[in-house]
């Protein structure tokens, strides 16, 4: 008899920029019952180009944290909450 269950990779650590931006999408989401835009998201992290949280976004999306459908506003679909994330923090030295 083969086993069927699926071997799961587990997920990369996060940095702290990270986890802070899936926290905030979770609150956002909570509070208003959709996703943020990244206009909305980069002003909730203080940051004063949009790049800097597409970055992140890339990057949570890659770590498998988060999803986005293309070419839709407010698709973001957090896959793992902050409690789970923050297990997988990593420092980062000199930052």
């Amino acid at each position: 008899m083969e086993d069927t269950e699926q071997s799961v990779e587990p997920l990369a650590p996060l940095s702290a920029a990270q986890l802070r931006a899936l926290k905030a999408i979770c609150w956002y989401q909570k509070k208003y019952g959709l996703s943020p835009l990244q206009r909305e998201l980069s002003k909730m992290l203080g940051m004063e180009s949009p790049q800097g949280c597409k970055t992140l976004l890339k990057a949570l999306k890659k770590k498998r944290y988060i999803t986005i459908e293309p070419n839709k506003h407010r698709s973001l679909r957090v896959l793992v909450p902050p409690a789970e994330a923050a297990r997988r923090l990593v420092a980062i030295p000199g930052l």
